[in-house]
């Protein structure tokens, strides 16, 4: 008898799925058809506006309904068998199973119904409940370097990132909706893992190239979630130098190397040098200026043999700038007066800062009686180690000091971390 059963509810599972899952075309008739109301056990039917819980709930009432049908029409069959078995004590016992197992069905569909119904309504009333909307810009600030369109680290952006394009690896084009367009820049350090970024703005594409570009941007703490902001108003960006500084300076390498000539590495360009040891460069590096008040990159002649007016030509590397061999990881930035008149004569006392015919140009000050660009851009271009190069084989050619560039007024030595 139980197995008998058994078999009935496996039918009744089968038809379910049928009746339920059988039809492609299921959801689409769903939304054509006016469905009936069933007393106590659907009572709302799903209109053309019904989700998919509140189709699932009416036909689960609805099933429930067929099931109770099809168990009376089962007892009925039975009644009948049995009123029909006369003598036979086969037939009767058939009808009486059959009529035993359509009161069981009955009994155990209902109660199931009845139960869920008690323990928690909606366990026959399903409902989805979407998860809360995470959007990327209420997403925790990931340690990086974020840019901005607006002043101030806000606004509108392409991204939904607050505004913020990031963070980002080093870029030789930022982008259409960001190129010449960074109002602003956020830095987050990583405290956690000794991860602290600085960056270099560049007006020009292509990080190979010289150009404007804004001195290094180095804050110190800038921990999540805040970060630190920094105004960007002196070039319009678009190309970025970012990199991670080594506050340990002395692991990153064993220091710089500055020659009079390029490839000045080679014996056999009789090269004057001048050697920046890794104990002489700063986590937090100050611009190495020709103004006499630093390192003076004073030329060694030591080790070759120079006649002497080549030495009172070339006394230092600002004046003869050949090559430089970077033996470690770290970034060189040299900065010129791009045909400016950084460095040169200028009166204090005139508001243009005009002597002669000499005026201070663009975001140049009259400082001490020189031009000045502190804080400001100046031209600039950045190197760090290639494979299989020392360094910068020959400055000579490179934009900073040829066309474009003119005389070297600052250098920066940045101990980085390898990516």
């Amino acid at each position: 008898m139980i197995k008998k059963i058994k078999n009935k509810y496996l039918l009744f599972l089968a038809f379910l799925v049928v009746l339920l899952f059988g039809d492609a075309g299921f959801v689409h008739a769903a939304l054509e058809v006016t469905y009936p109301s069933i007393p106590l056990l659907a009572p709302n039917p799903p209109t053309a506006s019904s989700t998919l819980p509140q189709y699932i709930a009416y036909w689960f009432g609805l099933l429930i309904g067929v099931a109770g049908i099809l168990a009376l029409i089962s007892f009925t069959v039975g009644a009948v068998q049995l009123i029909a078995s006369f003598d036979s004590a086969e037939a009767a016992s058939n009808a009486k199973d059959r009529m035993k197992g359509s009161v069981l069905g009955l009994v155990l569909t209902l109660a199931s119904f009845i139960i869920m119904q008690t323990i928690n309504p909606n366990l026959v009333s399903l409902t989805l409940v979407p998860p809360p909307a995470q959007t990327i810009s209420n997403l925790p600030p990931q340690p990086g370097v974020y840019f901005y369109l607006d002043s101030n680290c806000v606004g509108q952006d392409s991204m939904g990132n607050n505004n913020a394009l990031g963070p980002i690896p080093s870029q030789d084009d930022l982008g259409s909706v960001f190129d010449g367009n960074v109002r602003s820049v956020k830095i987050i350090n990583d405290y956690t893992n000794g991860i602290y970024y600085g960056v270099i703005l560049h007006e020009a594409m292509g990080l190979q190239n010289g150009g404007k570009c804004t001195p290094p941007i180095i804050p110190v703490g800038c921990l999540p979630p805040n970060g630190c902001c920094q105004t960007i108003n002196t070039i319009a960006a678009s190309a970025v130098d970012i990199f991670t500084v080594n506050t340990t300076p002395t692991t990153s390498g064993t220091g710089i190397a500055f020659y009079s000539e390029p490839y000045g590495w080679d014996a056999g360009q009789n090269a004057a040098f001048a050697n920046i040891a890794a104990n002489q460069i700063k986590s937090t590096p100050s611009p190495i200026a020709n103004d006499g008040t630093t390192l003076s990159y004073a030329s060694s002649y030591a080790k070759i043999q120079r006649p002497t007016p080549y030495q009172a030509d070339c006394p230092d590397f600002w004046t003869c700038p050949g090559s430089i061999e970077i033996k470690g990881n770290y970034l060189v930035a040299l900065y010129s007066s791009g045909g400016g008149t950084v460095g040169k004569a200028c009166d204090g006392s005139d508001p243009s800062g005009c002597r002669g015919s000499v005026c201070c140009s663009g975001a140049e000050t009259c400082s001490g009686g020189k031009c000045t660009n502190a804080g400001g851009s100046s031209y600039c271009q950045t190197f760090i180690p290639k494979a299989k190069s020392k360094g910068v084989e020959n400055l000579k050619a490179q934009p900073v000091v040829a066309a474009g560039g003119g005389a070297l007024t600052n250098i920066y030595i940045i101990p980085t971390k390898s990516q």
